[in-house]
């Protein structure tokens, strides 16, 4: 750099550092001027930056280098307990030194100039320090060039409360200068001798200033576009949102209006009731609603009541309406029978309404604990007036003998506001108002935490006679949520490109040095990842190959060449072919062949086991994962071995130990079957001696000897029993019979039929509600059920057994419940209950052999399914099993 040339922009770089002081000197003259709002700046603000102009100036020279840090630390320190106070609270902190608090935009720019001004003393040239000291100058005139921009473009309001917080003209200005300032002598310091003088190639290349006004030209026309594009982007987000809102009332005003009507509609109901019947009395009031089911199936329907017209106390004096049923008969809607509607001014005019235009017709907001102490909700009636045996007779007629009264529905405005804000108007705060009685505390309903001072929509409604007044809002957080980001985002992304394009140009001056860098960085990196890449397959204990599609080796790791027992290195350029044996070679060549051009399309991503060759000539299996990739045109595959000689000899073992089971198994229910087969005649003949035994010589020999006879009968009886159980434990599964789709209901008549005998003895009740279909063989489907039936009527108690079989869906499946109020099971003995010969109770109190539930088990399990029991001890048991569906 010449020396004019030098001296040409020293003069230029303190003329702007001296603009800054001059612009502080003047906001501060003008501060008596508060009128004007657009040149408000704080005392503090013009401090910070005549000190900003001073430690400018002294850090052109390296013997004032000191003040400049001082001024860089003293504006740092102050701006960054603004920042950090904000942070903690969420708030603007007042400094009251001068009298006004910092706002956090100038506080952000200013900090970036301190900080800027503090590492340009600290940080040594050949850390980038000039990089760094132009990218805050940057940021800095970015903000300030932000603020008088968006007066420009008629945005300041908007963008001051979204970003800006409070800048006005003269902190924007000063901003924009020490931004330029800094960008412009980012390379402009004196270097000390012997200090900096070892600088390279590369820095002296930094000290061009050739892309400076090409940089900030970027940054000043990036900026306008951003702010541009952001104010139409915040006047569409903004149309968005109110129509968002207005959309969320009329959805609630439509569903307030579709649910009412439907009320008013069942009132048309129950009105073809009274007109179809000479009269309605309790029972078919009763039997009408039982059917219709209105306030159950109508949320907003707190109860629904008849008022019956009777004649005046004096002739000629207007009819009373007294309330003779109500529906549903509850303990809090029946104090509600023989109050006087009419008496009621909100109720006598619906009932003129109604009476009027012969439709039904809507009340005035009404609090129900007025009628009906045990209601407490506040709401509204619906009301029709009736009459039986066809139209309403003619005014002034004497048709005495027909019934006249009026219908209500009690409709609580909470359930209706809630009902209507279902399908997309949740969390929506509401009120309702009827525009009759419009005092604040007479609304038909409103939202907890409806705030009337904060904006809210509002809609008319005409339903049912009334006009309401429907007004809704959002709470803060959900409008919040609501807001579009996309505004803050553009604003945002378009402020940090101008930033990055500017960055990009002010590094570019210095094309040739970065790029040599760059180059030399890349190189080193390449070459570490190489080395760490190498070192990671080297020490990997999977085999990993590469080779190209002609079968050629390229790579192979130490772990691969253990397993094949050859030296990595030497394998370099041979064929793959190598590691197969001979007789599999060609093909397995000519396959990667095929896959590489695409001929065969076979799964890459899948293990493929193979026979490997050993250097010594020995074969071994091997487990291979391959990908192929593809560079340069060419196509090259990678593959992990694995050698699999131990797990293949584990598989073998395994499979053997497996048919050894398998046959194990079948031997002992081989075993089994004829044990208790054979068992069977010899204990027959036993127990048909003994038994005649008993029959011939009872009261022959002494007591002793009918005692030990009666012993002999009972065990021999036993014995037969268990054998009998243990056979058809043994059968289960062994039938050979496919499962087919079956009917629960069926079985279970089955099972009840074998059991006759003892439900009639015990008087028992079994009902089935049952109505689906499961895969399984009809005999055992009927004897699960029969064992779970005779269990609940052996185990009954004291009670008269009641006993329910019932289905429903369970996916897949189909779920079996067989419940009983038998003496129930305690929950320790759930799961000891299904193993065999498992009993809970003595001989003397219940017989049985414990094999029962064991065959259940054997046989649901046999299915797919599982079975299993809940219960509480004196209360019954509620036994459980799943089969696969067997459709309807």
């Amino acid at each position: 750099m010449s020396v004019a040339k030098g001296q040409r922009v020293g003069v230029v770089y303190r003329a702007l550092a001296t603009s800054i002081a001059f612009v502080a000197i003047l906001a501060l003259a003008l501060l008596p001027f508060r009128q004007f709002e657009w040149l408000a700046i704080s005392p503090l603000a013009c401090v910070l930056a005549m000190l900003l102009a001073l430690g400018l100036h002294a850090r052109e020279s390296a013997h004032w280098r000191l003040l400049a840090l001082g001024c860089g630390l003293g504006i740092s320190v102050v701006c960054a307990i603004e920042l950090l106070s904000f942070i903690a609270r969420g708030s603007a902190v007042d400094i009251t030194i001068f009298g006004r608090f910092l706002n956090r935009s100038f506080a952000s720019g200013l900090f970036c100039l301190g900080a800027a001004l503090v590492m340009d003393v600290v940080l040594p040239a050949r850390w980038g320090r000039h990089l760094l000291f132009g990218l805050l100058g940057a940021l800095a005139a970015l903000i300030g060039a932000a603020g008088l921009l968006a007066l420009l473009i008629d945005a300041s309001l908007a963008f001051d409360s979204m970003v800006l917080d409070g800048i006005r003209i003269p902190g924007s200005l000063i901003l924009l200068l020490g931004g330029v300032t800094l960008l412009w002598g980012a390379r402009l310091r004196e270097i000390k001798p012997g200090r900096d003088s070892d600088t390279d190639l590369a820095e002296r290349d930094f000290r061009d200033r050739s892309g400076f006004a090409v940089g900030l030209a970027i940054l000043l026309i990036t900026t306008v576009a951003t702010l541009m594009f952001w104010r139409q982007v915040q006047i569409q987000s903004q149309a968005q949102y109110e129509a968002q809102l207005s959309a969320s009332l009329q959805r609630f005003t439509e569903g307030v209006r579709s649910n009412v009507a439907n009320a008013l509609n069942l009132l048309n109901g129950v009105r073809g009731l009274f007109a179809a019947s000479g009269f309605v009395d309790a029972n078919e009031w009763s039997r009408y609603f039982q059917q219709v089911q209105i306030v159950y199936k109508y949320d907003p329907v707190l109860m629904v009541g008849f008022a019956a017209q009777r004649p005046g106390p004096v002739p000629n004096s207007a009819p009373q309406f007294v309330v003779t049923y109500v529906s549903p008969e509850t303990a809090t809607s029946l104090p509600a029978i023989g109050i006087h509607a009419s008496e009621s001014p909100v109720i006598a005019t619906a009932i003129g309404d109604s009476v009027s235009t012969g439709q039904a017709v809507l009340s005035g907001p009404v609090d129900f604990s007025d009628y009906v102490p045990g209601i407490r909700n506040r709401g509204f009636f619906a009301l029709i007036m009736v009459e039986t045996g066809g139209e309403s007779a003619p005014a002034g007629s004497q048709a005495l003998d027909r019934q006249r009264g009026a219908v209500f529905f009690a409709v609580d405005a909470a359930q209706l506001a809630t009902l209507a804000a279902m399908g997309g108007s949740e969390g929506l705060l509401v009120r309702i108002e009827d525009d009759e009685q419009r005092a604040p505390q007479a609304a038909l309903f409103q939202s907890k935490g409806f705030d009337a001072s904060a904006p809210f929509n509002s809609a008319a409604l005409v339903v049912g006679g009334r006009k309401w007044t429907i007004s809704t809002q959002y709470p803060p957080a959900t409008l919040a949520a609501m807001r579009s980001r996309v505004p803050t985002m553009v604003l945002v992304s378009g402020l940090v490109a101008a930033l990055v394009l500017f960055v990009v140009t002010w590094t570019l001056t210095g094309l040739r040095a970065r790029a040599l860098h760059f180059a030399q960085g890349v190189n080193r990196n390449l070459r570490k990842a190489q080395r760490e890449q190498q070192a990671v397959t080297d020490t990997a204990t999977a085999g990993i190959i590469t080779a190209n599609q002609a079968g050629t080796i390229l790579y192979m790791n130490p772990a691969a060449a253990r397993s094949f027992g050859v030296v990595a290195s030497e394998m370099y350029g041979k064929s793959v072919g190598l590691l197969v044996p001979e007789r599999f070679r060609e093909v397995f060549i000519a396959g990667l062949g095929r896959i590489a051009r695409g001929d065969v399309v076979r799964p890459l991503d899948h293990p493929l086991e193979l026979v490997a060759r050993h250097s010594n000539g020995t074969e071994f299996p091997v487990e291979i994962l391959r990908s192929m990739w593809s560079s340069d045109g060419m196509n090259y595959f990678t593959a992990i071995v694995t050698e699999i000689s131990q797990r293949k000899q584990a598989e073998k073992e395994l499979e053997k130990r497996a048919r050894e089971l398998e046959r194990s198994n079948s031997d002992l229910e081989q075993f089994a079957y004829v044990a208790s087969h054979d068992l069977q005649e010899p204990l027959r003949m036993v127990a048909s001696y003994v038994q005649l035994l008993s029959r011939r010589y009872r009261g022959r020999l002494d007591a002793d000897a009918d005692e030990f006879i009666d012993f002999a009968v009972d065990g021999a009886r036993r014995m037969q029993n268990l054998i009998e159980d243990l056979l058809a434990y043994s059968r289960v599964g062994r039938s050979g019979r496919t499962p087919v789709a079956t009917s629960v209901a069926e079985c279970a008549q089955r099972a009840i039929a074998q059991l006759a005998g003892t439900i009639a003895e015990c008087g028992a009740s079994i009902r089935i509600d049952a109505q689906h279909r499961v895969l399984a063989t009809p005999t055992q489907l009927t004897q699960v059920l029969q064992n779970l039936m005779g269990n609940a009527l052996k185990f009954r108690g004291d009670r008269i057994p009641e006993i329910v079989v019932s289905s429903r869906d369970d996916g897949e499946l189909v779920e079996v419940i067989v419940a009983d109020n038998g003496i129930g099971i305690e929950p320790r003995h759930w799961d000891r209950i299904f193993s065999i010969f498992q009993r809970l109770h003595t001989r003397s109190e219940y017989s049985g052999t414990g094999i029962g539930l064991a065959i259940c088990r054997k046989v649901i399990e046999g299915f797919g399914g599982r079975i299993w029991v809940q219960s509480t001890p004196g209360s019954g048991s509620e036994f459980h099993f799943t089969l696969p569906a067997g459709g309807e």
